[in-house]
């Protein structure tokens, strides 16, 4: 039995014992509760007397890494029209391209606890696209692409697209695509 439906089974076998008259119907429900979840006696009997279970939560999701500029640069608004998931459809497009290839980042390669303090140690930084080639990984038809979009793209051109992108924000997508359609 998983851990929310024992809670689930216990929370209702807590109920009726509270309910019940009898003490041979309190000892029914100990009995029940004792075959069924496996318990001792007294460990279940102080179960039903205490206080109700909380049923288990499912574990919190964790924080994903990937992405991690985009709230950053775009902001936590919620973007749900079309012209704004075609707008940040496009920043993510320019901030992929910008992030893996021409951003170098450190990465965390030690940590060493110093009584309440965490010392961290860093390798040199690199950008994901060096680490991707150094680890040699990718074949070779996807690393002559991307060897060749690094050459014919220029990181200045590049951020200032991002820029533009930003300062334009979603609603301006909308209307310049409506000027373009026409």
């Amino acid at each position: 039995m998983s851990l929310k439906s024992s809670c689930e089974y216990l929370n209702t076998m807590h109920r009726r014992y509270r309910q019940a008259d009898s003490r041979a119907e309190k000892s029914q429900i100990i009995d029940e509760v004792t075959s069924t979840l496996d318990y001792n006696r007294k460990y279940a009997i102080q179960m039903l007397n205490g206080p109700l279970l909380p049923v288990a939560k499912p574990p919190a999701k964790r924080k994903r890494k990937n992405r991690q500029f985009v709230r950053e640069i775009v902001g936590y608004e919620r973007y749900d029209t079309p012209e704004a998931i075609a707008w940040l459809n496009s920043v993510y497009a320019c901030l992929d391209i910008y992030a893996n290839l021409f951003l170098p980042m450190r990465k965390v390669i030690a940590k060493e606890r110093r009584g309440a303090h965490v010392h961290k140690s860093y390798d040199v930084a690199k950008t994901p696209f060096e680490r991707l080639k150094e680890a040699g990984v990718l074949e070779a038809q996807v690393l002559a692409q991307l060897e060749q979009q690094l050459q014919n793209t220029s990181p200045l051109a590049l951020h200032k697209e991002l820029e533009d992108l930003i300062t334009m924000g979603p609603a301006n997508e909308a209307a310049e695509t409506e000027a373009i359609a026409e």
